[in-house]
């Protein structure tokens, strides 16, 4: 496993390694590989298929645009994106 010096560590933007679910053998292999705390955490893509549904007849779009813009080319080529670890308002850690 590759080990983060204190000082490298401090430089790095934490963040995340997204496996797409079909991929278990990128996942044992970026888990035992790449994860280190507090900078990669290997996660499965949480997304079931298109979640996206047809807008019925009454209902008002809010929206202006999609907020989803398309896969990026990681995804297929390689079975996993990278993903900055954004802190959300409220969490534990976080602003």
């Amino acid at each position: 496993m590759v080990r983060v010096d204190m000082v490298s560590a401090a430089l790095l933007i934490p963040c995340y390694a997204i496996v797409h679910r079909d991929h278990t053998e990128i996942f044992r292999t970026l888990k035992a590989d790449l994860e280190e705390p507090e900078v990669v955490e290997v996660i499965w893509d949480r997304r079931h298929g298109e979640r996206r549904r047809l807008a019925r007849a009454h209902d008002a779009e809010r929206r202006q645009r999609d907020r989803r813009g398309p896969l990026p080319e990681m995804w297929f080529s390689f079975g996993f994106v990278v993903a900055p670890q954004i802190p959300r308002p409220g969490a534990i850690g976080g602003g």
